[in-house]
């Protein structure tokens, strides 16, 4: 009997016979799929993080706003498991989290100051 595979991987990968690109999803003989591969985890969407990580670095930029710290982080890790990392990504995840931790602080100060003048 045939399933579905979805390679979430960066790499083409064989499933028996069967090449699968990256990012795509084929049929192939179930006994070439371990039981925890055949699950619906593994096919399932790419994540949002992947996602974002495969866009250009101007596209991924423009989509900072919508993670969390964690998911920055994951973003960062992302990229640097790949086989070419791009340093430009990097650099502005970097960028990320010093503004925001630049707002943080800053915030805490306008904050003491308000205390400061009550």
């Amino acid at each position: 009997m045939k399933v579905p595979f979805h390679n979430t991987t960066d790499k083409p990968i064989y499933k028996g016979p069967v090449l699968i690109q990256p990012g795509e999803s084929r049929d192939v003989d179930e006994l070439y799929v371990d039981a925890v591969e055949s699950t619906e985890e593994s096919l399932a969407e790419p994540s949002n993080i992947e996602t974002i990580q495969g866009l250009s670095i101007a596209k991924a930029t423009a989509e900072f706003g919508t993670l969390t710290d964690n998911e920055l982080d994951e973003l960062e890790e992302l990229e640097m498991d790949q086989e070419n990392p791009r340093d430009g990504l990097i650099n502005a995840i970097t960028v990320e989290r010093l503004a925001r931790e630049s707002a943080i602080q800053s915030d805490g100060a306008d904050e003491a100051d308000e205390a400061d003048n009550k």
